[in-house]
């Protein structure tokens, strides 16, 4: 038994047909992978290229750096979702309704800092 990671790949289906294990996986490049166990794994990218163009501060890492309101490096501009970056930190996606309410809050004149766990840097 061994573990070979595979990055970058394209899966286009997993078949319950295998010779020699219990399913095959079919990649878009035509390759083919003979499997007893997958584990999948996704990552968080954000999308920050026009951010960078209009001169907004963007993390070391990627991200567009929001202050505890979701404000960008222009005060007029908010951030919320994966393309931004808090304390260097992304936040998945059950933050972003309240990213949301904190922007508009801060926009209405109200101050309720943004307040979230973090498990790991960015």
């Amino acid at each position: 038994m061994g573990v070979r990671v595979h990055t970058s790949k394209n899966t286009l289906e997993i078949v319950q047909e295998g010779v020699e294990a219990r399913k095959t996986m079919r990649f878009a490049d035509g390759s083919e992978l003979e499997v007893d166990f997958i584990v999948f794994s996704t990552g968080i990218r954000p999308r920050d290229k026009l951010a960078t163009q209009c001169g907004l501060d963007v993390a070391p890492r990627g991200g567009i750096v929001i202050n505890d309101s979701c404000q960008t490096s222009d005060p007029d501009i908010y951030a919320i979702g994966e393309c931004a970056s808090w304390n260097n930190v992304y936040l998945v996606c059950s933050t972003w309704l309240q990213m949301a309410q904190v922007a508009v809050d801060h926009i209405l004149g109200s101050e309720t800092p943004l307040k979230v766990l973090t498990l790991a840097p960015s």
